[in-house]
């Protein structure tokens, strides 16, 4: 199952945003021009309650620094918000070998990773580049491919496929749903498979899902505990996120460990939290040595809020 989407530029015309899950926008090219409908479109999807991407078209007269300048003044990144890498032939790819192609596309990947590590970054590229430029040269794709190939299904791993083109360019995003593209877009980390609202779902030593907007919504994140149901000796990197035009939740956290569940000493409050969160807000602790269980009072929400919850070694 996949989610569907489109990516535009001052080439076409304004859509209705509310008919797919994410945007790609054109936001540079090279390390002077600005796309003209970029910043309102960017609003616009965001205020649609879309996933927005942003990508910077390579031209190879610009050095990798100069490209992400320039995007970086340009773009706006927000929580939530992916960014691209578009490389693709500008009309002087016959001036350059491929092992010199590869250095730039490899050079402005790492500035972008860099520059945007709370957000999700891309390679854009057709299947030839990616079989004679990127994989031969080991070219970072950052946290995914979007490919290019409107022929077939791709055969490498993509997490956005170009596939065809009408009046638009028409992308899939590879998730089983809408909420599943959020989580991966505002959760650095791997997506676990499954997640479901409300609830836990693990991959090694992950969680991550969704709190829905409401009021007086109460959840239990329970950590996987040792072989005993006994003190898990790990501690946990939990962070809350919304993102969303106006968007606002006020919630209260309680992390508590149980000591030994068998024994049936009982619960024992480690740290209580109040936090608001307002647009577009990521908050993240380290939670208290010992704790087996994370509870979760929404007082009121009026947009989703991401959860995950990492376990790491001391």
């Amino acid at each position: 199952m996949t989610v569907e989407g489109i990516d535009i530029s001052n080439n076409n015309v304004d859509q209705d945003y509310s008919r797919y899950a994410f945007v790609f926008l054109k936001a540079t090219e090279g390390e002077t021009y600005q796309d003209a409908t970029y910043t309102t479109r960017h609003a616009a999807v965001r205020n649609a309650g879309k996933i927005a991407g942003a990508y910077l078209f390579f031209r190879t007269a610009s050095t990798p620094s100069k490209h992400v300048e320039f995007f970086h003044t340009v773009a706006a990144i927000q929580s939530g918000d992916i960014v691209a890498l578009d490389f693709e032939n500008d009309g002087t790819w016959n001036q350059y070998s491929a092992q010199a192609l590869a250095g730039m596309a490899t050079q402005t990947m790492q500035l972008l990773m860099a520059a945007y590590t709370n957000n999700r970054v891309v390679m854009y590229c057709n299947l030839w580049t990616y079989n004679n430029i990127i994989i031969p040269y080991n070219v970072p794709i950052g946290d995914g491919l979007w490919i290019a190939e409107p022929s077939s299904v791709p055969t490498a791993t993509w997490v956005f496929w170009q596939y065809g083109q009408s009046g638009v360019d028409l992308d899939r995003g590879n998730f089983d749903s809408v909420d599943k593209l959020h989580v991966w877009a505002y959760s650095k980390g791997q997506l676990p498979p499954g997640v479901s609202t409300g609830e836990v779902d693990w991959n090694g030593n992950m969680g991550m899902g969704w709190f829905p907007a409401g009021t007086n919504e109460f959840y239990h994140l329970t950590f996987p505990c040792g072989p005993d149901n006994s003190l898990i000796a790990q501690w946990g990197a939990f962070s809350l996120a919304i993102g969303g035009p106006q968007a606002t939740a006020d919630i209260h956290i309680w992390f508590i460990g149980t000591q030994s569940i068998q024994g049936g000493s009982g619960p024992q409050y480690l740290q209580e939290l109040d936090v608001t969160l307002n647009q577009d807000a990521r908050h993240e602790w380290a939670t208290p040595n010992n704790t087996d269980q994370i509870s979760v009072l929404i007082r009121s929400a009026n947009y989703r809020v991401a959860w995950c919850l990492e376990l790491k070694a001391k």
